[in-house]
């Protein structure tokens, strides 16, 4: 048990990013300064912004990044992955 909530706390500290968070139409500008492989991403529709898989998806494409669907995507919900480009990714 130890194990499992020593997880859950390291999950909740700063390194771990998220928009959901801010403002409505803002993200987090440490995503900006990110240089990493992949980053795999969870997102909801809420009444509130029903194209999150939109904006998501534009958000990290104009941060550099290609974007491809994860595993499983739908209406309500979904994963995606961002890489780099590849011009992006030699920075």
């Amino acid at each position: 048990m130890a194990r499992l909530r020593d997880r859950l706390t390291s999950l909740s500290q700063p390194r771990y990013l998220a928009w959901r968070a801010l403002p409505l139409g803002s993200f987090d500008p440490r995503f900006a300064r990110l240089r990493i492989r992949t980053l795999v991403m969870e997102w909801h529709r809420t009444r509130e912004t029903p194209d999150d898989k939109a904006w998501c998806e534009q958000t990290l494409e104009a941060l550099g990044h290609e974007v491809t669907p994860g595993i499983w995507s739908g209406e309500v919900n979904g994963l995606l992955w961002a890489r780099p480009r590849e011009s992006e990714a030699r920075r």
